[in-house]
C-alpha cells in the first residue's frame, strides 16, 4: 500500500528538478550575455572645462597647491563616476584627452604638461587602499567623499580609466 507521501514525492522531485535546470540555465546566460556597446565619451570642450584646465590652474608648489589637488583628485573622481567613464573604452577615452589637450592653446598646453605628472600621480596614488587615510585627504575636506568612491567598482574603474587618459598626455619614462 502507498503511502499518501509518496504520491507527492514524485511531482515534488520533478519540480525541484526543473527550478534547478532553469536556475542553472538562467546563470549560463546571465554569463554568456552580450556586453552593452561602450558608451560614448565626453567632447574636447567638456574634457577640456572639467579635467585639464582645473588641473592647470594652480602651479605646484605654491600655498595650498597641496590641498587644492586633492580637493582637484576628489573631484576627478566624482566626475569620471559621473560621466560613467567605467563604460567608455578606454582607449577612445585617452584618444578623446590627447585630442582636448592638443585644442588648447600652446600656453595652457605648456602649463598643463608642468602640472600633470603631478596631478596624474596623485590620482594614481588614490587608487591605493593605504592613501586613502592619508590626513592632506583630511584636511582638504574630501576624505570621506573620496573613501566612498574608493568603495564602489565601477567609481573606481571610472577613475583608472580617467587616469589612463591622463597618462596618454605624459611623456614616456626615461630609460635607464
Amino acid at each position: 500500500m502507498k503511502k499518501a507521501t509518496d504520491s507527492f514525492a514524485r511531482p515534488l522531485r520533478l519540480l525541484l528538478a526543473l527550478v534547478l535546470i532553469l536556475s542553472l540555465a538562467a546563470g549560463a546566460a546571465a554569463e554568456t550575455a552580450v556586453p552593452a556597446e561602450p558608451l560614448s565619451v565626453p567632447d574636447a570642450a567638456w574634457l577640456q572645462e572639467n579635467v585639464l584646465l582645473p588641473a592647470a590652474a594652480f602651479p605646484e608648489g605654491t600655498a595650498g597647491s597641496s590641498l587644492k589637488q586633492a580637493e582637484l583628485v576628489s573631484t576627478l573622481w566624482e566626475l569620471s563616476a559621473g560621466e560613467q567613464m567605467d563604460k567608455m573604452d578606454p582607449a577612445a577615452l585617452s584618444e578623446a584627452i590627447r585630442a582636448a589637450f592638443g585644442a588648447l592653446p600652446e600656453e595652457q598646453q605648456t602649463v598643463l604638461a608642468e602640472q600633470l605628472p603631478a596631478l596624474a600621480e596623485a590620482l594614481r596614488l588614490s587608487l591605493d587602499p593605504d592613501e586613502a587615510a592619508c590626513s592632506l585627504y583630511e584636511d582638504a575636506g574630501v576624505a570621506e567623499t573620496l573613501s566612498a568612491l574608493r568603495e564602489s567598482p565601477e567609481a573606481r574603474l571610472a577613475a583608472e580609466n580617467l587616469l589612463q587618459g591622463l597618462d596618454a598626455l605624459l611623456p614616456p619614462p626615461a630609460a635607464e
